[in-house]
């Protein structure tokens, strides 16, 4: 991915241009950690006698660590001190502890994730000053800033190409056009939900299988209600995977709304 800056935005907007820069810019990124993929941990079992059983993997939160160096401008009345107290914002934004990391391409925010500081060494007597920030984040992946919003085109067989690098979860909305006792539906590699519940004309199903956002609501004469407890016990949560994916579904007495996903990437 082709990117000219980075820019962390907490109390105050800081940019840290990778490509262009200016004698006059504040902030210069002497180096950057933790921009790519993270360190997955994969669980496999040992079997006698056999090779080891795959039982999936998990990706560790992403740490970022940041050297900033410090670029005062006498001239203008602008000291270290001064650029280092702007950087003190990020320890304590206005509505939380976190602050938005994102990366641009010539001003345009391609992806972001959020972050705290976990540590700030400021490094003061050094003959370049600088500043070294980590971060803790609280995904694996980077988020896109905007919501792809998917061209339906079939009720029962649906394709989705996944523009992000990274597993993503969905968003659906459907009307259902009669009454039905359940609504089933599945991923590419057969992940499946089922969802028993005695749906009627004109009700309005909504299904987030994001992790941090997963719910499942039913919208029924101007009434919004969750009903994640219709969920089978043996469902598994849906996933948009690397590439063209095919979501599809039994069911045919409902119609699409929306069918959205947000891309998500392993990285730069």
């Amino acid at each position: 991915m082709k990117f000219t800056s980075i820019r962390l935005k907490g109390l105050y907007t800081i940019d840290l241009p990778i490509s262009n820069i200016r004698a006059t810019d504040p902030y210069l990124l002497k180096s950057a950690e933790g921009l790519g993929p993270p360190e997955v941990n994969v669980f496999i079992s040992t079997t006698t006698n056999m090779d080891g059983y795959y039982k999936g993997r998990q990706a560790q939160y992403r740490e970022i660590v940041l050297n900033i160096g410090l670029n005062p401008n006498y001239q203008n009345d602008i000291t270290i001190s001064d650029l280092r107290t702007e950087l003190y914002g990020l320890l304590s934004p206005l509505a939380s502890d976190s602050f938005d990391i994102f990366i641009l391409n010539n001003d345009v925010e391609l992806m972001q994730v959020q972050g705290y500081i976990k540590k700030f060494e400021i490094m003061p007597f050094t003959a370049e000053p600088e500043v070294q920030l980590t971060i803790s984040c609280l995904k694996a992946s980077f988020e896109s800033p905007n919501t792809i919003f998917v061209e339906t085109i079939s009720d029962t067989y649906q394709e989705v190409l996944n523009l992000g690098t990274a597993e993503a979860g969905l968003i659906l909305e459907i009307e259902f056009q009669s009454e039905c006792t359940n609504f089933t539906i599945s991923d590419s590699r057969g992940n499946t939900m089922v969802i028993n519940h005695d749906f009627f004309e004109l009700d309005i199903l909504n299904i987030d299988t994001r992790p941090g956002n997963r719910s499942i609501t039913l919208q029924r004469d101007n009434t919004i209600e969750s009903i994640i407890y219709s969920l089978s016990m043996q469902s598994e949560w849906l996933w948009l995977y690397g590439g063209l994916n095919v979501i599809t579904t039994p069911n045919t007495e409902f119609a699409w709304r929306t069918l959205s996903y947000i891309p998500q990437y392993w990285g730069i």
